[in-house]
């Protein structure tokens, strides 16, 4: 069984549902915007309307007091000589200046009589504070002879009007002058102050929404490139490159995005030099150094027989592409069966298998590879073409797994009496054969259709070495690939 690279997987993180998540971010780039400027003319409309009104409220105030005193002094020596008609032409003159907001004017003898009005037809009634409720309002500039009251549509000015006949005597209550103000005339202005206010945020978060809208059409144009460079470079793309437009942060962004295809190219790429074993060694080492362990592995040797006389009668290039079909076919099958390629050394290939069954998936993968090429090379000699045969030798034992070479220069492989002898038996396999020694047919659990055992002499030992050829296989095991 091959040993697979160690993999992260990246988790999503699980949140509640959030229903502004599936809005586009021109959307929600225009609603924030939005609501801070609602937000911020909110603020600036109470404010603003909170000191007019205070404002107007004391300018009223002080408008009122004063028609007030001045009804008072004109109807104090009037009350005493109960004369109506000089207060009444008081109250006409301060009619003449048509105040808006002034609702009524009126003095008030000490019986609650009214001895004048801005209405003659209201002379001699009952003063009646109001028909409404009211309540007593602590006005700024209030006097001890001033109160001021408030209903729900109108304050009304009190001013009472006494009398001291010596310096040793009490006051003499005599009456009081009313005024009655609207607060509908009060109000209006500041109606006025917030509809323009209002008019005027509502054209300018039109306005911002817009320019925020076209802004971010920008913005999302550049994080829609680099979505769609980042799925291309997911399905395998690395020429992709995202336009740098700008040099503000999404410009950035895109200058980093395209560095880190780039280095991820070029870390790929090296990685197809690399076998799958070395990659594992390397990216679960902290310190990379010469040495190595001991492991129980299979080895696989292939050579494309009659290559040095190929390549006499054909142009390099055309040498290269042919062994470049042959290697293709056979590390498909290798990876196939969880085999790693350990290194191609010219028109041969040296695999290793270690785990579970590699014996099984070592012989089964060779099987395969013969019977693929012999399918392929009837398809080739149909065609005209060469159509050159493959020996394989497969060895099981102990190896050293390691580090190979210098420190500034080191190559990760398998080295040992198991690897010298599998390259043996390759290089004694009959085109289209595959030989494997006894340990291999010990360890195998599958049955194969096999040849009889020979006894070998292979170079570098001195007895001989029982080996046999597999042609196939009659009962197949399941094997974890």
């Amino acid at each position: 069984m091959s040993e697979q690279l160690p993999t992260t997987a990246l988790e999503e993180p699980t949140t509640g549902f959030n229903p502004l998540s599936s809005l586009k971010i021109r959307v929600k780039l225009s609603l924030i915007i939005g609501a801070i400027l609602i937000a911020t003319f909110a603020v600036v409309l109470f404010v603003v309307t909170a000191q007019q009104q205070r404002l107007l409220t004391r300018k009223t105030t002080d408008l009122c007091k004063i028609l007030a005193q001045n009804l008072s002094a004109a109807a104090k020596e009037n009350l005493l000589l109960e004369s109506s008609a000089p207060i009444q032409e008081a109250i006409a003159n301060i009619e003449k200046q048509r105040i808006e907001g002034v609702k009524e004017l009126a003095v008030v003898d000490r019986n609650e009589n009214i001895v004048a009005h801005s209405d003659v037809n209201s002379i001699g009634q009952e003063f009646l504070l109001s028909t409404d409720s009211t309540t007593t309002v602590n006005a700024e500039g209030q006097t001890p002879t001033l109160a001021v009251f408030e209903t729900v549509s109108e304050y009304i000015y009190i001013d009472s009007i006494f009398i001291r006949k010596s310096a040793s005597s009490p006051n003499v209550f005599l009456g009081f002058s009313a005024v009655r103000f609207s607060k509908e005339t009060l109000h209006k202005p500041i109606e006025e102050q917030r509809n323009a206010i209002l008019q005027l945020g509502a054209a300018v978060l039109l306005a911002s929404i817009v320019i925020v809208f076209l802004m971010s059409t920008q913005i999302v144009a550049a994080i829609v490139n680099l979505s769609k460079a980042a799925r291309k470079v997911g399905a395998g793309d690395f020429s992709v490159r995202v336009p740098v437009k700008s040099k503000d942060e999404l410009g950035e962004l895109s200058g980093e995005f395209n560095r880190m295809v780039k280095q991820v190219r070029e870390r790929t790429e090296m990685q197809r030099f690399v076998s799958d074993i070395a990659l594992k060694m390397i990216q679960e080492s902290e310190n990379i150094s010469l040495g190595g362990e001991r492991r129980f592995v299979a080895i696989f040797f292939s050579d494309v027989r009659g290559f040095t006389s190929m390549s006499e009668k054909l142009e390099p290039e055309k040498v290269v592409e042919i062994i470049n079909i042959y290697h293709t076919l056979q590390t498909d099958v290798i990876q196939k069966y969880g085999g790693s390629i350990d290194k191609f050394v010219g028109d041969g290939i040296m695999a290793i298998f270690i785990g579970d069954k590699l014996a099984d998936r070592a012989v089964q993968a060779a099987v395969e590879i013969q019977s693929k090429i012999g399918q392929m090379n009837a398809a080739r000699r149909a065609a005209g073409e060469l159509a050159p045969e493959v020996g394989i030798g497969i060895n099981i034992g102990y190896a050293v797994l390691g580090n190979i070479g210098a420190r500034n220069r080191m190559d990760f492989t398998a080295v040992g009496d198991t690897v010298n002898l599998a390259s043996r038996l390759c290089s004694i396999a009959p085109a289209g054969k595959v030989i494997v020694s006894e340990a291999v047919m010990k360890e195998v659990t599958a049955t194969y259709r096999v040849g009889e055992k020979q006894a070998v002499s292979v170079k570098g030992k001195t007895a001989s070495i029982d080996v046999c050829s597999v042609e196939g296989i009659l009962e197949d095991v399941e094997i974890q690939k």
